[in-house]
C-alpha cells in the first residue's frame, strides 16, 4: 500500500513538474477581416471576386435571332402603349368598371366601393389570374 502511494506521489510530481515547468502563454484574440467589404485589405477584392466567379454556375443564355429580338421589342412597345392608354382611361374615366380583351388575356378593372382604389384583374387564357390594386392617387387624378 505504501509502495502504491509512493508511486502515485511520484507520478503526480512528474506530471506537475512537466505541466508546471512548461511556460503557459496566451495572447489576446484578434480578428482581421479578409473581405474589403467588411474592412479588410482592398487588395483582396479582385482575388475574392475571382474565386466567387469560379464557384458561380454558368447560365446558358438562350440564343435568339435578330428577328425574334425585334419581335419581342415590338411586343413590349405595343403593350407599353396599351398600358399607358388604359391608365389614361382609368384616370379620366368616371366609369367604375371596364374590360379590355386581348388575344392571350382579358383585363378587367373595377373601382372599389369607397373610390380610393382600382382593382385590376388580368385573366389569361390558360386560367391564371393576377390581381393588382392601384390606389386612385397613383393614377394622378385630381380627386
Amino acid at each position: 500500500m505504501m509502495h502504491n502511494l509512493l508511486a502515485i506521489k511520484i507520478w503526480f510530481g512528474v506530471i506537475v513538474s512537466i505541466l508546471g515547468g512548461a511556460p503557459l502563454l496566451a495572447a489576446e484574440l484578434s480578428y482581421r477581416p479578409v473581405n474589403p467589404s467588411f474592412g479588410g485589405n482592398p487588395l483582396n477584392g479582385s482575388q475574392l471576386l475571382g474565386i466567387a466567379n469560379i464557384h458561380k454556375p454558368k447560365v446558358e443564355r438562350e440564343v435568339r435571332s435578330e428577328a425574334e429580338f425585334f419581335q419581342d421589342q415590338i411586343q413590349r412597345r405595343i403593350l407599353s402603349t396599351i398600358s399607358a392608354k388604359i391608365i389614361d382611361d382609368l384616370r379620366d374615366s368616371e366609369t367604375p368598371e371596364g374590360t379590355y380583351a386581348f388575344d392571350d388575356f382579358t383585363l378587367n378593372y373595377v373601382t372599389s366601393s369607397d373610390g380610393t382604389n382600382v382593382n385590376v384583374t388580368i385573366a389569361e387564357t390558360n386560367g391564371a389570374t393576377t390581381t393588382i390594386v392601384i390606389p386612385r392617387a397613383a393614377l394622378g387624378n385630381s380627386e
